[in-house]
């Protein structure tokens, strides 16, 4: 099943908030192509591959992190904008791991 919305966080290179905001798949899509390259960050999930290929092809750089290294810095109740904001403080900490983005071959593997 396609995920109908999708929280997207955006923030300045000063870490001010942008906006934090729910989008569809598509204007997630417009989003991403009309925007200068920048950091992409998100949590390793079902569909994080497909979106990640997405967000490379279109010159991002793409930071996936596995949800347990996410959750530390998720403030208050868990809900998909407090998630997508620990998400973009998460990717800029010193030391954070990030997932490698597997190509369709591999990922069928």
């Amino acid at each position: 099943m396609q995920k109908k919305v999708i929280q997207v966080c955006k923030v300045n290179p000063y870490g001010e908030l942008l906006f934090n905001k729910a989008m569809s798949p598509q204007k997630t899509k417009d989003l991403l192509a009309n925007s200068p390259p920048y950091v992409v960050a998100m949590e390793g999930c079902a569909s994080f591959h497909y979106w990640a290929r997405v967000a490379q092809s279109l010159g991002h750089e793409v930071r996936g992190m596995a949800p347990k290294k996410v959750k530390p810095y998720i403030s208050n109740q868990k809900t998909d904008a407090n998630d997508a904001i620990g998400i973009a403080i998460a990717s800029t900490q010193l030391g954070m791991t990030f997932c490698q983005v597997k190509d369709l071959s591999q990922q069928n593997i």
